[in-house]
């Protein structure tokens, strides 16, 4: 009896910290280019062009109560006689879980993004290329909606607060201000 107690301790301690990674789904109410996690490719139309775009990002939960993630975007349109525009972002987040756990709880998040943009017009000749920092802070909070092979989805809206920083090719320095609430957000735990 005292083997099968430790036994079933031991499972449901490993049980509970085995959801240790995590992706978010978001951006579904905004561009291509918004999106969270993303593969896209499009050819053809009018102008024959190309369009790509690819959003990724990854958290991992050292405990309950933190999380430590990266993010890579990049969108690429490329055609003969349009517009061109390549965009390409890197960052990093922290979370921190108030109540302690991945699921159904309060969180806080601190995020650092590095972009590039660059926009070329119809004959090619590059038009803009501008290089951005971003630094923003998010609450939100995370609904289990359930779990489907051993995978546990969480509704989790959250508002955001962001500070950008654009330094355009021209050399002239400016700053913009954020707020997003992201209503369309789900994190897959697994």
């Amino acid at each position: 009896m005292k083997k099968l107690l430790l036994g079933l301790m031991a499972l449901s301690s490993v049980s509970a910290f085995a959801q240790m990674h995590m992706v978010q789904l978001s951006g579904y109410e905004g561009s291509r280019q918004d999106r969270s996690l993303d593969l896209y490719t499009s050819n053809g139309g009018s102008n024959h062009s190309t369009v790509s775009n690819i959003a990724l990002n990854y958290a991992f939960a050292f405990t309950p109560t933190w999380q430590l993630g990266a993010l890579y975007k990049k969108f690429q349109e490329e055609g003969a006689g349009s517009a061109k525009d390549n965009r390409s972002t890197y960052g990093i987040f922290g979370l921190w879980n108030l109540s302690n756990r991945l699921t159904d709880t309060n969180y806080l998040g601190l995020k650092y993004q590095m972009g590039n943009l660059e926009v070329k017009n119809s004959a090619g000749a590059k038009t803009n290329d501008d290089d951005t920092q971003t630094l923003s802070a998010e609450f939100g909070h995370r609904f289990l909606l359930g779990k489907l092979y051993d995978m546990s989805y969480s509704w989790s809206p959250s508002a955001e607060l962001g500070v950008a920083r654009i330094d355009p090719d021209t050399g002239d320095n400016s700053s913009t201000t954020e707020f997003k609430l992201n209503v369309l957000k789900v994190d897959v735990l697994f």
